[in-house]
């Protein structure tokens, strides 16, 4: 357990070095962790998409899967706004996805919900 509690916290302080100050740190390690939920959430969709022969949804879910690992390699290399904008294209083009797939009875405004209080959350912890 302690290995993969450190594995994650490497993970998520990724990119975070001496000369990051505290605020961009938490938008790092924001980022990182964000980046890390969403592609978790992806791996167990890419067997079953597979299974049923999803082509296109199983192309669209690896595409997004990567996009994740592209955000990680950014706020690592210390490409932080180039990170923050890969992590809004994605979640936007992901909700865009299901409202277009599932039409209107996508829960997309739940995630959209979910999303505006997350980033008011981090704006007061940032202007805080």
């Amino acid at each position: 357990m302690r290995r993969i509690r450190a594995a994650l916290t490497a993970f998520v302080d990724s990119g975070v070095t001496s000369n990051t100050t505290a605020t961009d740190a938490r938008y790092v390690r924001f980022v990182n962790a964000t980046l890390l939920l969403i592609g978790l959430a992806e791996l167990p969709i890419l067997p079953l998409l597979l299974v049923l022969e999803l082509k296109p949804q199983f192309l669209t879910n690896l595409i997004a899967l990567g996009l994740c690992a592209l955000g990680f390699v950014l706020n690592r290399h210390g490409h932080h706004l180039q990170a923050k904008l890969l992590l809004i294209t994605v979640l936007t083009a992901n909700t865009s996805y299901f409202a277009v797939v599932m039409g209107s009875v996508a829960p997309t405004h739940l995630i959209l919900e979910r999303a505006d209080r997350v980033a008011s959350t981090c704006w007061a912890i940032g202007a805080g």
